[in-house]
């Protein structure tokens, strides 16, 4: 079944034992003990936890298959020559060639930098070990050391996975020809940029600060009307959040799926939740904003990439902005979080799949159907 607006969960979703799970233990902001505990302190997404995600009424609906993360029309088509380009540089490195990565083979590839992330994470062993093995088979008759390994580096940090996704996007964006542009008319053309920089979300909810801090995003790049420089932006499209491998403190072998993890879960939530507060804060720039709005993270622990999207009704915008909560029908307001299939980027196959996915992501961003204030403000500027 296609995603469209506003999002139904069906049947079936609804029915999953972790959305059942979720859904059983939802809460109220009215009476969560978390206002009490936590009043007057800034509280970070990166550390929230069950209590505030069954506050915010927020259940899972995982293993989502891209098209209903993303409607169909806006993934690539089969005569997309842009793509079919793109999809070719995607296939140029196997398992094989990661573990034995040289730059020099893939020169000139839009994913060179992104392969060179990719193959880091797929590294074992250090030189330095490498090194004292070879010397201890100099001088030992014995053939146990070994440079064989089903390890990985996918568990040593984060920065990696940080730097890898970014240079996935960065290799996609400029390839998509216009349909990276906002369609507006006029010399201004604006446009979905990936940024390094961090984006920090602060909003308030039953009076309570909350403080949330992705790893970088893909915004809006609106040039200057005289100079035409580029500007930067402090508002994302969409969130890039990045663990180990061992996300969660929950070890995981390389290749292994993930499963899911509520500490995980919950800073997704704090993240698309600041989100929708951010896209909000920009409503002055707009004279017919979206009374909806909708957010995305573009998540990658290790080698996996996977998106979570979450619709927010106007009522559950009412829900979470609300100071009185007298008049709220509380048991009908839900934020149903879409979470796709992971895809190992280490496998070419599901690269590519991956690939598909986060192309038809910002297509549908830049198109200025996804309800996101930021770009609607954007394409009503020009």
């Amino acid at each position: 079944m296609e995603f469209s607006l506003p999002f139904i969960p069906t049947d079936a979703e609804q029915q999953q034992p972790l959305a059942q799970e979720y859904l059983n233990n939802a809460g109220n902001l009215a009476t969560a003990t978390l206002q009490a505990r936590r009043a007057n302190k800034g509280q970070s997404g990166s550390t929230w936890g069950t209590d505030e995600v069954h506050a915010v009424r927020a259940i899972p609906i995982i293993n989502v298959e891209p098209k209903r993360i993303v409607p169909e029309r806006h993934f690539p088509r089969s005569d997309d020559q842009n793509f079919a380009r793109l999809r070719q540089s995607a296939r140029a490195a196997d398992i094989d060639a990661l573990k034995t990565y040289s730059g020099d083979e893939f020169q000139g590839n839009p994913f060179q930098l992104f392969f060179e992330d990719l193959a880091e994470l797929v590294t074992t062993f250090t030189s330095e070990e490498t090194i004292k093995n070879a010397h201890r088979r100099r001088i030992s008759d014995s053939s146990v050391e070994t440079d064989l390994s089903t390890s990985s580096n996918e568990g040593k940090g984060e920065s990696v996975s940080v730097n890898a996704v970014k240079n996935f996007i960065k290799a996609i964006l400029p390839r998509m020809g216009e349909l990276r542009h906002l369609p507006t008319q006029g010399p201004v053309k604006p446009s979905l940029m990936c940024y390094s920089a961090t984006a920090r979300f602060e909003w308030k909810m039953a009076g309570v600060s909350h403080v949330a801090i992705n790893d970088g995003f893909v915004g809006v790049n609106f040039q200057g009307n005289f100079s035409g420089s580029n500007r930067k932006t402090e508002i994302p499209v969409a969130s890039l959040e990045c663990k180990t491998r061992h996300a969660g403190g929950i070890r995981r072998g390389s290749g292994q799926p993930e499963h899911f993890i509520d500490e995980i879960f919950a800073r997704e939530v704090a993240e698309l939740i600041g989100n929708m507060a951010a896209q909000r804060s920009v409503q002055g720039l707009l004279t017919d904003q979206h009374q909806d709005q909708q957010s995305f993270v573009i998540s990658m622990h290790g080698a996996l990439l996977y998106i979570s999207a979450a619709y927010f009704s106007p009522e559950y915008i009412q829900y979470i902005e609300a100071n009185d909560f007298t008049q709220l029908d509380v048991s009908r307001i839900l934020l149903w979080v879409r979470r796709s299939v992971h895809f190992d980027l280490k496998d070419v196959g599901q690269r590519v799949q991956a690939l598909e996915l986060v192309w038809a992501l910002l297509d549908y961003i830049a198109s200025g159907e996804a309800r996101l204030n930021i770009v609607s403000a954007a394409i009503n500027a020009v």
